[in-house]
């Protein structure tokens, strides 16, 4: 048996390439927030992809950092500084706002304004990690561990503080994860029928 190949990769091209295989990925990490946001499965992949398309966005493939094993997918995640995700989710806002219209545009704005009550802010110096994603048939080999100790040695290259999250509280898979490798719960906040955990990561500790 050969020795598996595996490496991290952040290029626009390759995440742009994988794009029937991420886009669903980032999806289904950004629920049960996406098709409550959107109103629907079909309407929060549209505007994932939409997203994903923009290199200003907050999952845009410019931000997408890969998991290959053998050059094939086997996971991802987006992680970027406290300030950059406030210019990338004031971008997304008007990405949204502008393709669509009518009655569709007042229901966003609602939501919107809605969703401003579920994730806090994040400070500056904060490293956000936004979606992390493992592909269905490589679940359960600890490459969620893998991915999430890529963040935390990542962060404290970059000389953040903390690494924080937000994660959906019946998620209880990746509450054992992020408990596993020292985070903490801060915070509990509802809107309509979600209920989002804040979790953080004090990186001054081992």
């Amino acid at each position: 048996m050969g020795v598996v190949r595996q490496r991290f990769v952040r290029s626009a091209e390759w995440a742009r390439s994988l794009a029937e295989e991420t886009v669903p990925l980032i999806h289904e990490a950004g629920n049960p927030y996406y098709d409550w946001f959107f109103g629907g499965a079909e309407q929060a992949r549209e505007a994932v992809e939409a997203l994903y398309a923009s290199p200003a966005s907050e999952v845009s493939a410019t931000r997408v950092t890969l998991l290959l094993e053998d050059e094939r997918l086997r996971g991802l995640y987006v992680a970027l500084p406290g300030e950059e995700l406030a210019e990338c989710r004031l971008a997304d806002t008007l990405l949204l706002v502008a393709r669509d219209s009518g009655a569709t545009r007042a229901e966003l704005r609602r939501r919107i304004e809605l969703a401003r009550g579920l994730f806090a802010d994040v400070l500056p110096a904060d490293c956000y990690l936004s979606k992390i994603g493992v592909v269905r048939a490589s679940r359960g080999q600890g490459l969620g561990g893998t991915i999430l100790d890529r963040v935390i040695a990542e962060a404290r290259e970059r000389g953040h503080s903390r690494v924080r999250l937000d994660v959906s509280a019946g998620n209880e898979r990746a509450l054992a994860l992020y408990a596993a490798r020292g985070f903490a719960i801060v915070r509990e906040r509802r809107v309509g029928p979600l209920v989002y955990l804040e979790l953080v990561r004090d990186l001054a500790q081992p």
